[in-house]
């Protein structure tokens, strides 16, 4: 059973396919009561029977140690996003990424069950021309990629190593 942390609409296609291929799927989310925006997962068809959500949250230790238990796979899938008002790079968008990432893998790390963890990168990691929209139908390249010279939305990148 894969878990999947922090369920949003940018998961959602990780878990149509598992959902659609016989998994169960336990997903993690600051508010499991919150229903409006958890609908987009729990109207689908095998949700009722699949579909386990428990409350987590990556700034606290210890918090994902339930949602791993009995879990073979682990997408982590979640990072700090902002798109204006980043002051402190470090502080806003690397430190809670990296200790959110190393709080997901101790959870993991505890485990018996957890055979692979699956880290995507943030959404921040391309750059975004003024007219991006969702659903636009770009294919993202190599050629997106933020850089020093070509940064996010006028933010300082965090770009990728060589």
């Amino acid at each position: 059973m894969p878990l999947f942390d922090q369920l949003s609409t940018r998961t959602d296609h990780l878990f149509v396919f598992h959902q659609d291929h016989g998994y169960t799927v336990i997903g993690t989310c600051r508010d499991t009561k919150d229903e409006a925006k958890l609908a987009h997962l729990t109207s689908h068809p095998a949700a009722s029977a699949r579909l386990t959500l428990v409350e987590a949250d990556l700034d606290t230790p210890d918090s994902y140690d339930t949602a791993v238990l009995g879990c073979i796979a682990v997408f982590h899938t979640a990072a700090p996003i902002f798109f204006f008002g980043v002051t402190d790079g470090q502080k806003q968008l690397i430190d809670p990424a990296v200790n959110g990432t190393l709080n997901v893998l101790s959870s993991c790390e505890k485990s018996s069950s957890v055979k692979r963890v699956i880290y995507t990168s943030s959404l921040l990691t391309c750059q975004f021309p003024a007219t991006f929209m969702p659903g636009n139908g770009k294919e993202w390249t190599e050629d997106d990629w933020s850089s020093e010279e070509n940064p996010v939305l006028g933010m300082m990148p965090y770009i990728k190593g060589d």
